[in-house]
C-alpha cells in the first residue's frame, strides 16, 4: 500500500512537473506570436500610411513646420483632406482578425 502511495505520489510531482513545462513553453510562444503579429499590424498601417500619401500627393504639398511644443495638436492631424485612406478600410479588415 505504502509503495503504491508513493508511486501515486511520483507520478503526481512528474505530471505536476511537466505541466508547468508546458505551461511555461506556452507563455513563451504566445508572446512571441503576439509580438509577430503587432509587427505584422504596424508594417500595415505603415504600408497603408504610405499609400494615403502617395495616392494624395501629400509629401510634396506639405510645409516643414518648426516647433518648440512636441505636443502641439496641430502637428499631429490630418495633412490634408479628411486624411482616410481609401485602402484603410482594406487594411483595417485585414487586421481585425483576433
Amino acid at each position: 500500500m505504502v509503495i503504491e502511495k508513493e508511486k501515486v505520489e511520483e507520478k503526481t510531482t512528474r505530471l505536476r512537473r511537466e505541466l508547468q513545462d508546458l505551461r511555461a513553453g506556452f507563455a513563451a510562444k504566445k508572446e512571441d506570436l503576439e509580438a509577430n503579429y503587432q509587427k505584422q499590424v504596424d508594417d500595415m498601417f505603415f504600408y497603408c500610411y504610405r499609400c494615403c500619401i502617395k495616392k494624395h500627393d501629400i509629401a510634396n504639398n506639405t510645409l516643414n513646420f518648426l516647433s518648440d511644443d512636441e505636443d502641439d495638436e496641430f502637428l499631429g492631424g490630418p495633412v490634408q483632406g479628411d486624411g482616410v485612406c481609401a485602402r484603410r478600410q482594406i487594411c483595417s479588415r485585414r487586421l481585425s482578425f483576433h
